[in-house]
């Protein structure tokens, strides 16, 4: 359980009392059926940006990926914007995502419907890279898996999200993981 969470043999202990070890075990075997893995606080691979600017009771311990772990590594710049952009709008996002691309800066994002999801597509589709912070748990992302495959396969895109992976979209969600997106 430590080497498949990637925490110290103490954490994975206390993980493995509270789940009890075949149902840790698991959850780990299907999370990895499904292509998804695991960042924990204590992985390198955690942004320390988060822990940097999120007080503690917003910091999540853990956070499901899939995808390009690496884009965690950059900096990158965030796009909030209408639900229904216009094609001025669609024209400044094609011009940022080129740039973004071009300066090798990802785009990141909540996957909002919008501007925000047509920056982070327009961005893997120029050739950059991007990360989606997803309000629902990535068991429940099928459609957004989807339309994101060829991003994926490529390493261009990493979709995290701070919730359980069968957790379902709701306000709360989307709301709650904001601060992750800032």
């Amino acid at each position: 359980l430590a080497e498949a969470l990637a925490v110290s043999p103490d954490i994975a202990a206390q993980v493995s009392r509270a789940l009890g070890d075949e149902l840790a075990l698991g959850l780990l075997r299907r999370l990895r059926a499904e292509g998804l893995a695991i960042v924990t606080r204590v992985d390198a691979a955690f942004p320390e940006e988060l822990a940097l600017r999120l007080p503690e009771d917003e910091l999540p311990y853990l956070l499901y990926y899939h995808g390009a772990l690496e884009v965690l590594a950059e900096s990158g710049i965030a796009v909030g914007g209408s639900h229904a952009p216009t094609a001025l709008d669609e024209a400044a996002l094609a011009q940022l995502a080129l740039a973004l691309t071009g300066a090798a800066t990802p785009a990141i994002g909540g996957f909002e419907r919008g501007a925000d999801r047509e920056l982070l597509l327009r961005t893997v589709a120029a050739g950059g890279q991007a990360l989606a912070i997803l309000p629902l748990g990535l068991s429940q992302a099928g459609a957004i898996l989807s339309l994101a495959h060829t991003a994926l396969a490529t390493e261009r895109l990493l979709l995290l999200s701070p919730f359980a992976p069968d957790t379902p979209f709701s306000e709360r969600t989307a709301q709650a993981r904001l601060p992750l997106v800032a």
